[in-house]
This record gives structure tokens, sequence and C-alpha cells, in this order.
């Protein structure tokens, strides 16, 4: 059994490593669009309408928006893995 719980740890270990590289990537594509929105001027007769820049300040947000909660969709999939496996191990079923 306790082999079982080794490999599956493992093989979550993995998953949450690839999991936190993708969003490391959603993360730099993030900040690197807010920072381009950031250093842009209020006035700015060169962007054309003001709708389309407010078109791509809220596409911007969006994406930060969703980046964090993808963040907090990993939080919880680790939190209940975790439990699972904590559920698992011989010391914990002594100390329920």
């Amino acid at each position: 059994m306790d082999h079982h719980v080794t490999l599956a740890m493992e093989f979550m270990a993995k998953s949450h490593y690839e999991l936190a590289r993708t969003l490391a990537a959603d993360r730099d594509a993030a900040v690197h669009a807010s920072r381009v929105i950031g250093r842009l001027p209020d006035h700015a007769p060169g962007l054309g309408e003001r709708e389309a820049a407010l078109e791509l300040s809220l596409d911007v947000m969006q994406s930060v928006a969703g980046y964090l909660t993808s963040l907090g969709d990993l939080e919880e999939a680790v939190a209940d893995q975790l439990e699972l496996i904590l559920k698992n191990l011989p010391f914990a079923e002594g100390n329920e």
C-alpha cells in the first residue's frame, strides 16, 4: 500500500509541477500585457478611438483575472489531493 501511495504522490508532484510551469507562463504574459497597458498615456491621440483602448485594457484585465482564477483552482486541487494522501497515511488513521 505504501508503494502505491508513494507512486501517487510522485505523479501528483509531477503534475503540480507542470501546472505551475503553465501558470508561470500565463503569469509572464499577463504581467507583460499589464506593463504595456500601464505605460500607455491617459490621453493618446495615436491610439485611435477611446473604445478600442478600453477594449484592449479589458482584455488585459480578463487575462489577469483568468490567471488568478487558475491559481485558485490549482490551490484547491493541491489541497484536495493532499487530503486524500493524508487520509491514506498510516499515522493519520490513529489520529482521527
